[in-house]
């Protein structure tokens, strides 16, 4: 545990959403952790071909890691 050493803070971090909790940097993963009270979500981005942003670890893509098809909070949108 780390706390800064100016105010006395704590920064509780989910490293990729609470890796081995949840599948990882899934909407679920990431929900999850801002109900236990983490204040810093930390996740990978890369730049498809076509431009878009995407929140994914691996430089490709598996299907069997691709089956997030439900909604991550009640009332979000699957």
């Amino acid at each position: 545990m780390k706390v800064n050493e100016r105010n006395g803070s704590f920064d509780l971090q989910s490293h990729r959403g609470g890796r081995g909790e949840w599948t990882e940097e899934s909407l679920a993963a990431f929900a999850n952790s801002l109900t236990l009270g983490v204040g810093t979500l930390e996740l990978d981005t890369h730049l498809t071909r076509d431009g878009k942003v995407i929140v994914w670890h691996d430089d490709t893509i598996q299907s069997n890691k691709c089956i997030d098809t439900a909604p991550a909070t009640p009332g979000d949108p699957a």
